[in-house]
């Protein structure tokens, strides 16, 4: 997810000042049990809830709720994933109370039909990262809010039902509603079939969508009736409908007796009424509309973009584009008069245009939630008032957090034009645009050094009559790069063809709180405290492949790559020979970031904690398709070390020939979740737990189709507080089948791919032992690491490779340090 701009910080602010007026003292209370009995064996969300209103632990399980308290939720809540109402009873809260899911995902609370979800009452509640679905109730099936203070950050509000008003969301009485990030989709209800506010209350949108909800009487997506004050900035309303034997109106906004909507930088389309209003329906309010898209709505009689009831209302517009060329100017809008410096796109207009020309389809255009992008050649582009998108509450940011231009584009959505700058010369002190010139080009959107000027968002290319695609150049920096902090795509010609070496003078790239793509690269010569080779911190969201990472080194965490409050998704990549004083020798992964590895491999890595992959401080790790190999450990966890309430998530991957000096040879892991289905663990040492320690039993394991150890070791000696599956083997000296590692796994060599991988040897008990299943369905999707299909039987294999080699194309020679190099014919 992009980091929050200005605006939704500003908003979060408020929404902390609000959470903390009430007592200073506070209860974090975890829950670790996902049913919805009361009382459970755990603390469940229920119990929490009555914790944190009575202030007592009562008869929970929980811990006492202390003023304004949070509710989290412990690692095995967040794998189940949902919590299920079982009892037709709501959640009441009537104290100021945050409910905080997980930071890379959400916790699903399904009402069941039973009741509606949520009862906020007389209270500020946060809720974040959650999905709220399956409520029923006849105000309200998702939440009801009444004289309440409401925050919905980064969640979902899906398929509710409402017999009455709010299918998704109804607030009353004096309450405010304020959304962030938030998506409120599919929901149904006589009146305000995704959100009612009704009575006095206020409702603001920021950065959020409102879609395809159904009203069978009026008001499809958003009802405001009665003194509401309703803000629409940054979002989407798209695609919700009302039905009434022709008397529905309202399809995606309604605005009504005294109520004011102001509508700013949003997209509002594809709306359909039966009645009058398709976009927007006003009777008796007061409207205003800045940079805006109402087109492509549809209405049964009057305004099929903005319907004006009897002229009853005061519209004030500017900047927009209005319509589409599907209707005339008078069948578009009804009792508004357009402002000059609006965009008509009817078919008699200032600008005729159809609506697939105006803006795309909903659609992931990046973000946390679903948007219109403008179309190539939209009259949208380059057409909104720069005052409004560059001040409060824009702040130069779109919907999905993505930086404006200064005349900036009308709609949620601005258009992200990537300027290509193109690297000519492999010097690191002058030439024709240097890859450091690049890099100042992207960061100050100027044209410097030679290279052409960025503009948001930008692919810093190399020229191939410098850098050619078949042979090999290095770049050797003679100092740190500039911090990449906005949108960028470097595509290099290959990582056996482009090293960018750092020479041990710094780091090689850091990325802060921006979305990047890398590819084609080697990084190499690394030096810092942390992410030596790639440092991917503040909120960023990378996405790699077919990186080298190689020879950096960390003194703190992270030899070749470090990643904090973070996400990386690497894949078809090598991270080698890094060397970390500290953790994870390949990967450090802290304070709540997400990895995902596929399709790669780590080996030959080094550290004090975590030889290869070291996770912690509530951090996901899923590796799938990948080779953990050869790495090695000081203290714990060779090849991976899953700490601190982190979660590990393995599939069809090989863990072999790691080493630590003390506990955890393949997988070391304390209070930690780890899930491993179709792997190999094989050919690992360590003093306790040559395959995995699980430290004093307090992590959670849950195993399918795996070989584990091999006959160097009994099954004692292999696995320490671990209980494996039935469907798993277990190769120890005394275990189920036992077998030497010299006849599951063949050393690691190129077999094809980009990686390195271990082939099964002939007769491997690996062979045809995995569950077709799970290498049928995502991430696997039939393949394996080097991307051949499995299965290559009638079953697939374990492990990351799928089929076999032969071992006597395979001769080694050993090295003084103990090392040996590997040679296939």
């Amino acid at each position: 997810m992009p980091p929050l701009n200005s605006f939704s910080r500003s908003c979060l602010a408020l929404a902390i000042s609000h959470a903390l007026v009430a007592p200073s003292s506070a209860a974090i209370i975890e829950v670790n049990d996902a049913g919805d009995s009361d009382p459970a064996g755990g603390c469940t969300l229920r119990q929490a809830v009555s914790s944190a209103n009575a202030d007592i632990a009562g008869a929970s399980n929980c811990v006492a709720g202390s003023g304004t308290d949070t509710i989290t939720f412990s690692n095995s809540v967040i794998t189940t994933g949902q919590i299920s109402v079982t009892q037709a009873s709501e959640f009441y809260i009537d104290s100021d109370l945050t409910i905080q899911g997980p930071t890379n995902s959400t916790i699903t609370i399904n009402g069941m039909g039973n009741d509606r979800v949520f009862y906020l009452a007389g209270s500020t509640v946060n809720l974040n990262n959650l999905t709220i679905t399956g409520g029923s109730a006849g105000l309200g099936g998702g939440i009801i809010a009444v004289s309440a203070t409401v925050f919905l950050d980064n969640s979902t509000v899906t398929a509710n039902t409402a017999v009455s008003q709010g299918g998704g969301i109804f607030i009353r009485n004096n309450a405010e509603l304020y959304l962030y990030d938030t998506t409120v989709s599919s929901n149904t209800a006589a009146s305000g079939g995704g959100i009612a506010a009704y009575f006095f209350v206020s409702a603001g949108l920021n950065n959020s969508t409102v879609s395809n909800n159904t009203a069978n009487a009026a008001y499809g997506g958003i009802k405001a009736n009665r003194n509401v004050s309703l803000s629409l900035n940054n979002s989407t309303v798209s695609g919700n409908s009302a039905t009434f034997g022709g008397n529905a109106n309202g399809g995606g906004v309604g605005a009504l007796l005294n109520s004011i909507a102001n509508i700013n930088n949003s997209t509002v389309t594809n709306n359909s009424v039966d009645r009058d209003g398709g976009g927007l329906y006003a009777s008796g309010s007061t409207i205003n509309i800045r940079n805006s898209i109402i087109s492509g709505n549809d209405a049964g009689n009057y305004g099929a973009e903005i319907s004006n009831n009897l002229n009853s209302s005061s519209f004030t517009t500017s900047n927009n584009v209005l319509g589409d060329s599907s209707h005339t100017l008078a069948n578009a809008l009804y009792y508004v008069t357009p402002d000059a410096s609006d965009i008509t796109a009817t078919s008699d207009g200032t600008n005729s245009t159809a609506l697939a020309s105006i803006i795309g389809v909903l659609a992931d255009n990046g973000g946390p939630t679903l948007t219109h992008e403008p179309a190539a050649l939209s009259p949208a582009l380059d057409a909104g008032d720069g005052t409004v998108c560059t001040s409060f509450p824009i702040d130069s940011e779109d919907q999905r957090g993505l930086v404006r231009n200064s005349v900036c584009d009308i709609g949620s959505v601005e258009a992200q034009t990537m300027s290509v700058i193109t690297v000519g010369s492999a010097s690191d002190g002058g030439g024709n645009c240097t890859l450091r010139d690049a890099f100042y080009s992207s960061l100050y959107d100027a044209p410097l050094g030679g290279c052409a000027a960025g503009n948001n968002s930008e692919e810093i290319v190399f020229d191939t009559g410098v850098f050619p695609p078949q042979g090999h150049t290095r770049i050797t920096l003679s100092s740190e790069l500039p911090s990449i902090v906005s949108n960028l795509t470097i595509t290099g010609p290959g990582s056996s063809h482009l090293t960018i070496d750092a020479d041990e003078v710094s780091r090689v790239l850091l990325v802060e709180g921006a979305n990047v793509t890398l590819s084609g690269l080697h990084l190499t010569g690394g030096y810092d405290s942390r992410g030596a080779g790639l440092y991917v911190s503040n909120g960023s969201e990378v996405i790699a492949n077919d990186l080298t990472i190689s020879g950096n080194t960390a003194l703190s965490g992270g030899g070749g790559i470090g990643i904090r409050d973070s996400s990386l998704d690497i894949s078809a990549s090598s991270i080698a020979n890094n060397f970390s004083d500290g953790s994870g020798g390949a990967i450090y992964v802290f304070d709540d970031s997400n990895l995902v590895m596929h399709d790669s491999t780590a080996s030959g890595n080094s550290a004090d904690l975590g030889g290869g992959i070291l996770s912690e401080d509530n951090s996901s790790v899923n590796l799938s398709n990948s080779t953990i190999s050869g790495n090695s450990s000081d203290s714990a966890g060779g090849g991976l070390h899953i700490s601190t309430s982190s979660y590990l998530s393995m599939t069809n991957s090989t863990v072999a020939n790691n080493y630590a000096d003390g506990s955890g040879g393949a997988i070391f892991a304390s209070t930690a979740t780890v899930y491993l289905t179709n792997n190999i663990l094989t050919g690992n040492t360590a003093s306790a737990g040559a395959e995995i320690h699980n430290e004093a039993g307090n992590s959670s394991f849950t195993t399918s189709y795996n070989l584990f150890g091999d006959t160097s070791h009994t099954a004692a000696e292999g696995v320490s507080n671990f209980m494996r599956d039935a469907s798993d083997i277990a190769a120890f000296s005394d275990g189920s089948q036992p077998t030497s590692f010299e006849s599951i796994l063949a050393p690691l060599a190129n077999n094809g791919g980009t990686t390195l991988t271990h082939g099964l040897v002939r007769d491997s008990p690996a062979v045809d032992a995995a569950d077709n299943a799970v290498c049928a369905a995502a991430p696997i999707n039939n393949l394996d690491q080097i991307g051949s299909v499995r299965p290559e039987g009638a079953t697939c294999d374990m492990g990351a490779f799928e089929g076999t080699v032969e071992v006597d194309s395979f001769f080694t020679v050993p090295l003084p340090n103990g090392r040996v190099i590997v040679f296939s014919l």
